[in-house]
């Protein structure tokens, strides 16, 4: 009898932990073709959840995700400008970009926030001029090619998001 009943709670014990994970994923936002990666920001533990995916050199990487506490809070949304362009990863920001912009993300109490962003825009005869937002306040033209130029390198040497089932 006292077997019945440890067999009986044990099947209820895996129940509830595989209803678990189904909450948790559909609390992460994951459709069924779904993937997730897992970064850490600022020693909190973010879970990014991207519908669409990629190979990018044998990592599957993506340019658009939701982003989630493990708790499944809504923390916000980063995307990148097309599969060139994953996102990426280092140190304590995440990266995204286009052909024209580069932006970096954190993870802080309000959620992930841009913490700096850079656009490259041309006028009529194709000279580019260069647009700063962030926490450096406002700059020049010419200093914020430069803060371009060493957001684009840290983010050519950031880790692709590795995305996973």
């Amino acid at each position: 009898m006292k077997k019945t009943n440890l067999k009986l709670f044990i099947v209820i014990l895996i129940t509830l932990s595989a209803m678990s994970f189904v909450c948790r994923a559909n609390a992460w936002g994951m459709t069924e073709d779904g993937c997730r990666g897992e970064i850490e920001i600022n020693g909190q533990k973010v879970i990014l959840v991207a519908n669409n995916t990629f190979d990018n050199l044998g990592t599957t990487a993506a340019t658009e995700a939701e982003c989630y506490d493990l708790e499944g809070e809504y923390l916000g949304s980063v995307e990148s400008g097309g599969t060139a362009n994953p996102l990426a990863i280092s140190g304590d920001k995440i990266f995204t970009g286009g052909h024209h912009y580069v932006e970096c993300f954190t993870v802080d109490e309000k959620g992930i926030t841009s913490t700096d962003r850079v656009d490259e825009v041309f006028d009529k005869e194709g000279n580019a001029t260069y647009v700063y937002a962030g926490e450096s306040g406002s700059v020049d033209s010419e200093t914020a090619k430069e803060i371009y130029d060493n957001m684009f390198d840290e983010y050519l040497s950031a880790k692709a998001i590795e995305f996973t089932k």
